[in-house]
């Protein structure tokens, strides 16, 4: 959706969105008080006032984002929504702009601190700073005594300031991190086949990672075949098991974690392969259902399948493995769409 300026909304524009004549006459008489005495403002500076005059947890969401998005419309990504004044947490899975804009206009725009880490490191390895403005779902620094690099489509790492999305890799030296694993290779798991910084193996942590022009960094869930599922971690195989005995039509699946577009948790995309090439042009919501349905009873009633899509043939390396990362990329590029 496109969004007017602050300068170009009107008072027709602000009924439109249910609210009645009397307050959006005197919204608009505050909003134009706040431009013209705050005319010279960056536009952080300027939605501090606008979140703390204006808007309250009352007022229709749509007009909190036509605020918002107002206010930020030609200042670019990522824009610094407010300074820190704690009061949410977010233990730091992919999120969405709206969802913590929508969070944050129910308390009067208090801030959500964002915190990543995961148990095999002890603790957190990117987060949101008090000292630091913060960008709505966003991290903007790494934790202390951390390194964060970003691998590059050669698998090595990009320039530190540079931006870009690949997979996240950590300095080996990290407060808390495990050194061995039960009924596992620790080295294999963790530093086998990675890059080297300084000398040094880096540490394989398996996340998309963005890190944005502006500094800032965004989770985008999982690099390899394993997903994160509304916070519950799940193989593809797992999955996939489920599904190819669900039709006998069926005769191969692949289970994909996919971003959405605006940013969020992965959404399940089911790829499927059929024994008989005629059926990609059927209707997929009854197969859909039928995913949902053993997904869901077989292995956990939280699992949702967004949406099936349907291919010749599954992507494969020249050992025969399904080549999951293609099809994400592959997804993430031309949306859900029926078919690839």
């Amino acid at each position: 959706m496109a969004y007017k300026s602050l300068d170009s909304i009107t008072r027709s524009d602000i009924e439109a969105l249910g609210i009645s004549d009397d307050v959006s006459y005197k919204l608009l008489r505050d909003l134009e008080d706040i431009i013209l005495n705050h005319g010279s403002a960056t536009p952080p500076e300027r939605w501090i006032e606008i979140s703390r005059r204006i808007l309250h947890p009352d007022l229709p969401f749509a007009f909190h984002q036509m605020m918002y998005y107002g206010c930020y419309k030609d200042f670019g990504s990522n824009p610094p929504a407010w300074l820190p004044d704690p009061c949410f947490g977010s233990t730091g899975e992919a999120s969405n702009e709206d969802e913590y804009l929508w969070l944050m206009s129910r308390a009067h725009y208090k801030p959500v601190i964002e915190y990543c880490g995961g148990t095999e490191i002890g603790g957190s390895f990117v987060t949101g700073s008090l000292l630091q403005p913060q960008s709505l779902a966003a991290f903007s620094t790494a934790t202390m005594g951390c390194k964060l690099f970003i691998l590059g489509e050669d698998g090595n790492p990009l320039p530190r300031d540079a931006e870009g999305v690949g997979e996240l890799a950590l300095y080996p030296h990290v407060f808390g991190a495990s050194s061995t694993l039960l009924n596992g290779n620790h080295y294999n798991v963790y530093f086998k086949g990675m890059p080297t910084f300084q000398g040094q193996n880096l540490r394989r942590h398996g996340d998309l990672f963005e890190r944005t022009s502006k500094g800032y960094y965004r989770a985008h869930g999982r690099a390899d075949d394993t997903m994160n599922l509304g916070g519950i971690k799940v193989g593809s195989i797992e999955i996939e098991r489920v599904c190819n005995s669900v039709d006998d039509s069926v005769l191969e699946t692949a289970a994909i974690g996919v971003p959405p577009p605006s940013g969020g948790p992965e959404q399940l995309v089911i790829a499927v392969v059929f024994k008989n090439p005629e059926l990609r042009n059927n209707d997929m919501n009854l197969l859909k259902k039928s995913f949902n349905s053993e997904i869901q009873k077989k292995l956990n009633p939280l699992f949702k399948v967004s949406s099936v899509v349907t291919l010749p043939s599954l992507p494969r390396t020249a050992t025969n493995k399904v080549m999951r990362r293609v099809l994400r990329q592959q997804l993430t590029q031309t949306g859900l769409k029926s078919k690839l």
